[in-house]
């Protein structure tokens, strides 16, 4: 539960600070947000910020749908590093 309650404190404190979706760059009213978790969301990852994208809901539907295309935007994980924790945090370093 302790668990739930901080990814719930920190999602809610990332959507209202991100306003611009990382894929089609138009601000978002709050309603119309969601955190995209770009490596996943397993253990760590889950509530890992630096790997989090804002996208509306649009956008996010269309990630999800072409993760070879997203990939290319930087928008999905890079091959080899999809609920790799420590992968992650070295590409997001760079």
């Amino acid at each position: 539960m302790r668990h739930q309650n901080t990814y719930k404190k920190l999602k809610d404190e990332f959507l209202a600070t991100h306003t611009l979706c990382a894929k089609c760059d138009k601000v978002i009213p709050l309603y119309g947000r969601t955190v995209h978790h770009k490596y996943g969301r397993l253990g760590k990852l889950k509530c890992w910020v630096p790997g989090w994208r804002m996208l509306c809901w649009k956008c996010h539907d269309w990630v999800h749908g072409h993760p070879a295309a997203a990939r290319e935007l930087g928008l999905y994980a890079p091959h080899g590093m999809w609920r790799d924790y420590k992968k992650a945090v070295l590409n997001e370093a760079h």
